[in-house]
């Protein structure tokens, strides 16, 4: 979990300093690695109620934030904002 808090955080910094890198393919490919075991374990079939427990509030509140997060991402890249390719096609 250390790691997905650091990439966090370097994504927060590079997207704040336009022209700083510092997120690389490397570091989405180990995040993907990270999240599948999460996403191995859940027999989805339809759609997570986030009433049903406060520890699926909790997931459901994390999604929202990352997918508002990407919305923001593509918007300011289709804006004309310079967007470090890895960053850009982080995939959740």
């Amino acid at each position: 979990m250390l790691e997905i808090q650091h990439r966090l955080f370097d994504a927060g910094a590079e997207l704040a300093m336009p022209g700083w890198q510092i997120i690389q393919d490397e570091h989405v490919d180990n995040l993907e690695v990270l999240v599948d075991p999460f996403n191995a374990n859940l027999p989805l079939e339809n759609f997570i109620l986030p009433g049903c427990s406060s520890q699926t509030c909790y997931f459901h509140m994390v999604r929202t934030t990352a997918r508002r997060a990407e919305r923001r991402i593509i918007t300011a890249r289709s804006e004309g904002e310079e967007i470090n390719a890895p960053l850009a096609a982080c995939r959740t």
